[in-house]
């Protein structure tokens, strides 16, 4: 859905990982903030070829987390994560 007024969402994602992986908590990187003026939905496969360069290769993992941030007071909510293998 569209970020409400007065909220960012902060954009985490991992570089390519094995498929097997699962505790990635260490791995996530910050790749971009997320505002009001963004469309839902958002492609952030700029935002993560900025950072990581590619996908990688076939069968490896990308992990992406969403953090939404108050404008005013920096409070953060409680982020969703989602996990893809990268198709062939």
């Amino acid at each position: 859905p569209a970020i409400p007024a007065g909220t960012k969402v902060k954009v985490f994602a991992t570089a390519p990982q094995s498929a097997g992986k699962s505790f990635v908590k260490s791995e996530f990187r910050l790749i971009g903030i997320l505002g009001v003026a963004d469309v839902s939905p958002k492609a952030l496969t700029t935002l993560y070829n900025a950072k990581f360069g590619s996908v990688g290769s076939a069968g490896l993992a990308i992990f992406v987390r969403l953090v939404p941030v108050n404008a005013s007071t920096g409070q953060e909510g409680t982020g969703i994560q989602a996990s893809a293998i990268v198709a062939a």
